[in-house]
C-alpha cells in the first residue's frame, strides 16, 4: 500500500510514470513536474539540464489557460521542443501544477505527442488529486484512498509489463491474485488455447490452482457468454465428499475485438476469507481491460501465439541479455503448398492447418522457447540454450510432427508439411532482423531442395536446383547480355495528392527481345536470373544503358524536378566491385546523381543488411535517392529502417490492389503509411489499377501511385523525346 505524504507530494511515487513516458517517447529527455507556483516538485533526471522552468513560470504568469490540459508543443529560449500539460483535479478543475517533457532531437512528431502522453498525464493527475484529497480526510476515509493509490499502482505495473516484459499476463493475473488477497486465479481463453494461473503461494500450490480453474472455467465462459457482464459468487455451498473444496469466486468476460466474449478472467477466495466487494469488481474489470489490450498488442489473434511485433520484442530482448556463452537458435518455418489446401477445400481449411500446427508447435516445445506467427503461414521459434545440433533434432522432430498432420474431407486428403530454416544466433549484440533474415534464407533453401526439410544457414551456401525452365532462360540470359537483346521502358510515378497526377518520376523496367521479336517480361526470367546469379550483370546493363540515354537529355531533366528509378537486386548489393562500377559510371556520365533514384527490394536489403547500408549511403552522399522497393512482401519491421537511411517506401503492390475490398490488405496499407509518416519517409504505391484503388490511396494518405491506371510503361527513349518536346528550352538531341 502506498503511503501518501501529509505535509507535501510524494515524489518517490511519480518515478513509474517518468518510465512510462521514457517508454512511449524512447528519445525525451528531461521529464518535469511544477507546482501552481512553478517551482519544480519532480524531475525524472533532477533539476540539471531542464530547459522548461522559465517558459512554464512565464505561461503561468501569463494565466494557466497558456497550457492545454490536452497539450501544447512550445518551444523553450534554447530551441528545446518541450510539450506541456495543465494538471488539474476535482469538479472546480483547480490548478494542481504543469507536466513538461523535453521531446530531444528526432523524436515523434509534435502532432502525435500530446495524444501519446494523455493516459500518462491522466494517471498523474489523479495521483496528484489523491494528494491533495487526503490532507482534509478522516483516517477511514484517508484509508480508503490509499487503497485506490494502490490500485492505481497495480494498473500502472501492468503499464509497465506491456511495454516488454516477456510475461505480461502472468504478471497481471498474479499481481491481482495478491493484490486482491485472493487463493487463486485464472486466465482463459479457449479458442487461443492459452490459460495462464496466478496463486497465493503459502496457501495454494500451482497444481491445486490449475485443477480449480481447469474444473470451473467451463461453466464460468458459458456464464460470461450468456450474461456478458461480471459474476460475483460470495455465497459458498460446501457438498459433502466433494473432491475439491468451493470457493467464493469474481469472474470478468474477456472480449475481443469484435465485442465476442472470448475469455474469462477469474479470481478465488476461500470459503472463509472476506466477500468480494464493487471495488473488487471494479479493479477485476480494469484488469480484464488491459488484459484485452495486452493480447491485441502482443498474441496473434488467430493461433494464440506471439505476434510478429511482440516475437521480435521478446527475441531482441533474450538476445541482449543472455550471455555470449549460452547458445540460441532460430528457426523460421513455412507451411509448404498451403494454396493445394485453399484451393482444394477453401481457405477455412487453410486456417484450419495454421492452427493445428500452431497446437504442435506449443505441444513439441519448451515454456522458455519463444514462438511467434510471423505471417500467414510463416512461423518463428527461438529455441533458448539450445546447441546447433539439439536445435536440428528438435527441428526434425517438429517436421515429423507437422507431416503427420493431414486435412481430410470426405475421401479427398491432403498431406501436410513444412520447410525449416535454422541459423545460430549470437547474444550479446545481434540484432533481431539479422537473425530472422539469415534463418528465412535457410527455409528458402530448404523449399528450393524439395521442401519438407531442415536447412541449416551457411554463409556459403547457395540453393540451386536444375530446373528445366531456368536452365533454358539462363542460356538465353547469357545470349542477351553478349549481344543487347533487353531494351528500357519508363512508368510514371504521379502524386496522388495532385488533380493533374503529374508524374515526378518514373521507373526504369527491363524487357527482354525473344527470338520471335516479343517482348519478354521479367517474371518469365528473373527466377533463372537469380539462381544462376545473372542479377549483377543485368544491373549493370541496365544502369549504364539508362545512364547513356539520359546523357542526351540532361538540359531537359534540369528544367523538371523529375528522376528515374533503377532496380538493383540483392545479389548486386552483395557483389564484389558493384558501387565502385555504379560511381564511376554515373560521374563519368555527367548525368547529375539527383536525376537518379535507385530502387532495392525489401528483402534484398534484410538478406544483405550490412552490405546494403555501406552502399545506400555511398550512393546518398553522390546525390542519389533511395526508395525500399515492395515493403510488406518480407519482414515488413520498421527497426531495420534507422540504419537504412532511405527517403521512400514502395508498398508491396499485392496489398495496395486488394485495399479498396480487402479489410486485411486495407489494415496493413494504413498501418505502413501511419509509420512511414512518423519516421518522416513518404510512400509510393504500386499496383494502382483503378481508381478505386487511386482513390483508397488518397484516403490513406499515400503520396505517390504507380499503375496502369496512372499510366503504363512505354519505351524509355519515347518518354525522354515527349520531355523533350514539351520543355520550355529548345534542345538539340546528338545523333
Amino acid at each position: 500500500m502506498v503511503v501518501l505524504n501529509a505535509a507535501g507530494p510524494d515524489i518517490d511515487a511519480f518515478g513509474p510514470f517518468g518510465q512510462l513516458i521514457k517508454m512511449l517517447l524512447p528519445r525525451a529527455g528531461n521529464v518535469g513536474l511544477y507546482g501552481p507556483d512553478a517551482v519544480p516538485i519532480w524531475m525524472f533526471y533532477g533539476c540539471e539540464g531542464l530547459d522548461a522552468h522559465a517558459l512554464v513560470a512565464q505561461l503561468l504568469e501569463e494565466g494557466p489557460e497558456q497550457i492545454p490540459r490536452t497539450g501544447r508543443v512550445m518551444a523553450t529560449q534554447g530551441g528545446e521542443r518541450v510539450c506541456l500539460f495543465r494538471l488539474c483535479g476535482g469538479a472546480d478543475e483547480t490548478l494542481l501544477g504543469v507536466l513538461a517533457v523535453e521531446l530531444g532531437e528526432g523524436a515523434t512528431p509534435s502532432t502525435l505527442v500530446p495524444s501519446l502522453l494523455q493516459p500518462v498525464v491522466v494517471c498523474i493527475e489523479s495521483r496528484m488529486n489523491l494528494e491533495r484529497n487526503v490532507r482534509s480526510l478522516s483516517a477511514p476515509q484517508a484509508t480508503a484512498i490509499a487503497s485506490d493509490s494502490a490500485d492505481l499502482e497495480l494498473l500502472l505495473a501492468v503499464d509497465d509489463h506491456a511495454a516488454g516484459t516477456h510475461n505480461a499476463l502472468q504478471q497481471l493475473v498474479q499481481g491481482c491474485v495478491e493484490h486482491l488477497d485472493c487463493e487463486m486465479g485464472g486466465l482463459v481463453l479457449p479458442e487461443q488455447k492459452l490459460t495462464i494461473c496466478g496463486h497465493h503461494g503459502t496457501t495454494v500450490s500451482q497444481d491445486v490452482a490449475a485443477t480449480v480453474l481447469t474444473r470451473t472455467y467451463r461453466h464460468l465462459l458459458a456464464w460470461a457468454r450468456l450474461h456478458d457482464r461480471p459474476m460475483v459468487v460470495n455465497r459458498v455451498l460446501e457438498q459433502p465428499g466433494a473432491a475439491a473444496p468451493a470457493y467464493k469466486i469474481l469472474c470478468c468476460p474477456i472480449h475481443d475485438l469484435d465485442q465476442r466474449v472470448t475469455g474469462i478472467l477469474g479470481m478465488f477466495r476461500s470459503p472463509l476469507a472476506a466477500d468480494f466487494q464493487q471495488r473488487d469488481e471494479r479493479i477485476l474489470q480494469l484488469l480484464s481491460r488491459k488484459a484485452i489490450s495486452l493480447l491485441d498488442s502482443s498474441y496473434d489473434r488467430f493461433t494464440g501465439l506471439l505476434n510478429r511485433l511482440a516475437f521480435e520484442r521478446q527475441v531482441q530482448a533474450r538476445l541482449d541479455e543472455s550471455p555470449t556463452r549460452v547458445a540460441h537458435c532460430l528457426l523460421y518455418i513455412d507451411i509448404d503448398k498451403l494454396h493445394v489446401v485453399n484451393n482444394a477445400f477453401g481457405f477455412e481449411a487453410g486456417d484450419d492447418v495454421i492452427r493445428r500446427f500452431a497446437d504442435v508447435l506449443r505441444d513439441q516445445l519448451g515454456d522458455q522457447d519463444l514462438i511467434g506467427r510471423i505471417a500467414g503461414d510463416r512461423f518463428a521459434i527461438l529455441l533458448v540454450d539450445r546447441c546447433l545440433e539439439e536445435s536440428r533434432g528438435l527441428a526434425e522432430s517438429l517436421r515429423e510432427a507437422a507431416g503427420s498432420l493431414r486435412y481430410l474431407k470426405g475421401d479427398r486428403t491432403v498431406p501436410i508439411s513444412v520447410s525449416i530454416g535454422l541459423a545460430p544466433c549470437a547474444c550479446g549484440g545481434q540484432r533481431f532482423s539479422h537473425a530472422l533474415a539469415v534463418a528465412e534464407v535457410a527455409c528458402k533453401a530448404a523449399k528450393d531442395r524439395g521442401r519438407n526439410r531442415v536447412e541449416v544457414y551457411e554463409d556459403n551456401d547457395v540453393s540451386i536446383v536444375n530446373r528445366h525452365n531456368d536452365m533454358y532462360w539462363f542460356t538465353r540470359l547469357q545470349d542477351a547480355l553478349r549481344e543487347n537483346q533487353f531494351r528500357l521502358y519508363a512508368q510514371p510515378i504521379c502524386d496522388l495528392r495532385t488533380a493533374s497526377l503529374d508524374p515526378v518520376a518514373f521507373e526504369v523496367l527491363v524487357r527482354l527481345q525473344h527470338g520471335n521479336g516479343k517482348l519478354v517480361a521479367p517474371d518469365r526470367f528473373l527466377s533463372a536470373a537469380v539462381r544462376y546469379q545473372l542479377m549483377p550483370a543485368i544491373d549493370r546493363w541496365v544502369f549504364c544503358k539508362t545512364l547513356g540515354a539520359l546523357q542526351d537529355y540532361v538540359p531537359v531533366l534540369s528544367d523538371r524536378a523529375l528522376s528515374f528509378a533503377i532496380n538493383i537486386s540483392g545479389q548486386s548489393l552483395g557483389s564484389d566491385g558493384f558501387l565502385q562500377f555504379l560511381v564511376s559510371h554515373l560521374r563519368s556520365s555527367g548525368v547529375p546523381p539527383n536525376h537518379l533514384c535507385l530502387e532495392i527490394s525489401e528483402t534484398g536489403a534484410v538478406a544483405n543488411l550490412e552490405q546494403a547500408e555501406q552502399f545506400i549511403r555511398a550512393m546518398t552522399d553522390l546525390g542519389c535517392q533511395f526508395v525500399l522497393d515492395d515493403f510488406g512482401s518480407g519482414l515488413s519491421s520498421f527497426a531495420y529502417l534507422r540504419n537504412l537511411p532511405v527517403q521512400t517506401l514502395k508498398i508491396d503492390g499485392s496489398f495496395v490492389r486488394e485495399a479498396a475490398a480487402n479489410q486485411i490488405s486495407e489494415s496493413m496499407v494504413v498501418a505502413i503509411a501511419q509509420v512511414a509518416k512518423v519516421m518522416g519517409l513518404r510512400t509510393i504505391a504500386e499496383y494502382v489499377e483503378s481508381e478505386d484503388v487511386a482513390a483508397k490511396m488518397r484516403e490513406i494518405d499515400v503520396d505517390y501511385g504507380q499503375g496502369f491506371h496512372l499510366g503504363r510503361p512505354q519505351p524509355l527513349n519515347n518518354v525522354l523525346a515527349d520531355l523533350a518536346a514539351s520543355s520550355p528550352r529548345e534542345v538539340v538531341v546528338a545523333g
